[in-house]
């Protein structure tokens, strides 16, 4: 039987994950945040009445049921960058703020740029700051990967990191928040506290722990006022989530999820945007919320993200809840639609597309 929440614990038993690749890269700003922006980010945190806490320590918070300081706020970095020793990690130092560095083993093994090295990872330990997960060795997206090589991956992670750092990482990170029902059932079994993905939302203890949210921040998304509206969200939480399974095997899914009874009067505020600038109309039943969407998605990762406002004391800024999804696309669906759309059928591209063949 599902545990019953208390609506307090929504908000005492949650926190705020972030997640960066790499920091001042200028060549690639869509995976990478300017260091001016990470600075003014840092600031915020250090002097805005958060908390940030190691990773592990929030999981553990989760797995216990104990509650968490108001404003609890985690970093995370994907792909073990390089970057990040010169442009984040001194100020995190100078801050004392801890992180968690997901390690890829392959690619941290290979030497090139721009990975870092064991060294750099061991260099990083010393600080006494920063702790370490796992992405699966190589650090690609593995819906088309075998269940025994997604075992052998996670397991050559786990021994390289237990040999080179002389730990035992127990989250993971799917690379890129790609994953899908198999993969994640996967990870279930291999002994981990928890799993990561980069859907938009606000973690609390009662998520699936092997699908947890992230905010992601690049320089495209981290702006100050984004970065300050999701530091200081709190969960929207949900269950019954429809479509199961995120990777898609149709451009219009019908996507729903269920609220809490406790929430279900505020629903009325509640607004939700997808990734294609649509702003997908909203049906409501008791607490049951199901999302209409006019077009099909024609994206390979599109995005879902509801927001709804909280009551506020008079001069707080305004918070909101937030959920999201990531969703991904077979590549055949959009190229079997792209093409119908090309020929000028657009309402049969539509139609069609849910009964191509994509096994």
């Amino acid at each position: 039987m599902a545990q019953a929440w208390d609506t307090n614990d929504y908000d005492d038993k949650s926190a705020v994950i972030f997640t960066y690749f790499a920091v001042g890269n200028d060549d690639a700003p869509s995976a990478s945040i300017t260091t001016d922006q990470f600075r003014q980010q840092i600031e915020e945190l250090t002097t805005g009445g958060y908390t940030v806490k190691p990773m592990p320590d929030i999981i553990d918070a989760f797995a216990a049921g104990k509650s968490l300081p108001p404003r609890t706020v985690a970093l995370t970095f994907d792909g073990a960058d390089r970057s990040i020793l010169n442009d984040a990690v001194p100020l995190l130092k100078e801050k004392e703020l801890p992180f968690t560095v997901f390690v890829p083993a392959d690619k941290v093994a290979s030497g090139k740029p721009p990975f870092m090295t064991w060294d750099d990872l061991r260099d990083l330990k010393k600080t006494g700051l920063a702790t370490f997960g796992l992405h699966p060795s190589s650090y690609a997206v593995l819906d088309d990967v075998s269940e025994t090589d997604i075992k052998r991956q996670i397991n050559n992670s786990l021994a390289a990191i237990r040999k080179e750092l002389d730990m035992d990482a127990t989250l993971l990170a799917y690379p890129y928040g790609e994953y899908n029902t198999s993969i994640k059932n996967i990870v279930k079994t291999m002994g981990l506290k928890a799993a990561f993905g980069q859907q938009s939302g606000v973690a609390w203890a009662g998520d699936d722990r092997f699908a947890l949210p992230r905010f992601t921040l690049t320089e495209r998304y981290g702006d100050m006022d984004r970065f300050m509206m999701t530091a200081n969200a709190l969960p929207l939480p949900v269950t019954d989530i429809s479509p199961t399974n995120p990777h898609l095997t149709t451009l219009s899914p019908a996507i729903g999820f269920t609220v809490p009874d406790a929430l279900a009067k505020s629903l009325k505020s509640m607004s939700c945007f997808s990734s294609s600038d649509e702003k997908p109309k909203l049906e409501i039943i008791n607490n049951r919320v199901e999302l209409r969407l006019e077009k099909p998605f024609m994206e390979d990762r599109p995005r879902i993200n509801c927001t709804m406002p909280v009551a506020t004391s008079a001069g707080e800024d305004p918070r909101w809840r937030w959920f999201g999804m990531l969703y991904t696309v077979p590549q055949p669906l959009l190229d079997a639609a792209s093409q119908k759309e090309n020929s000028g059928d657009e309402k049969h591209a539509a139609e069609s597309s849910d009964t191509v063949n994509i096994e």
